[in-house]
């Protein structure tokens, strides 16, 4: 029983920071964020993947040590108690979410840099969007990712919405784009 509270505890933990970090980060100027002169041209496209990946991890509890947090807790708010809602202190607290992530649910990242990445995106022929195929290679075995982007309409700049699957399962879970049978994937996750 003491268990089954402490997974209920830090799925809902989890489920609001990965929220927040969907729904607050877009809008963070309703939550009091600064612009300061080097904060004022937000960057459309990124040279690297983690740009904050130099940050050190914070130290983190153990699950028998993690507090029981009802409100939702502040995004901008860093694991030292410091609080930052500048632009700038955005890519430190993201990379702080993403080692929490990482330490209590999904483990670390692994390395990929011995794989292969291709990548083809076939736009559909109405414009709202199209298909985005993505192989990964590692030792000759490969994950084919297929995944639907959608486009909204507009002048923009807007997001693009990347699909985890094109509909919704009505037999059981539904796990987004699977390898066919012709190719040899790598261990399923999920097992």
């Amino acid at each position: 029983m003491r268990r089954s509270h402490k997974t209920i505890s830090l799925t809902a933990v989890s489920f609001s920071l990965i929220s927040l970090l969907f729904v607050l980060a877009p809008s963070a100027a309703a939550f009091g964020q600064e612009n300061t002169s080097n904060d004022s041209i937000t960057p459309s496209v990124y040279n690297v993947e983690n740009t904050g990946a130099n940050y050190p991890k914070p130290v983190f509890p153990t699950f028998a040590q993690l507090p029981i947090t009802r409100p939702l807790p502040d995004p901008f708010r860093f694991f030292d108690g410091t609080r930052n809602t500048a632009f700038s202190g955005w890519e430190r607290r993201r990379n702080e979410i993403k080692a929490a992530i990482e330490q209590y649910e999904i483990g670390p990242k692994p390395d990929c840099s011995d794989c292969a990445i291709d990548a083809a995106y076939v736009p559909d022929s109405n414009g709202g969007g199209g298909v985005l195929t993505v192989i990964v290679s590692r030792n000759s075995r490969s994950l084919r990712l297929t995944s639907h982007v959608y486009l909204p309409s507009g002048s923009g700049p807007f997001p693009a919405l990347i699909a985890m699957s094109l509909a919704p399962s009505t037999t059981g879970p539904n796990y987004g784009s699977l390898p066919s049978a012709a190719e040899t994937s790598v261990p399923d996750a999920r097992n």
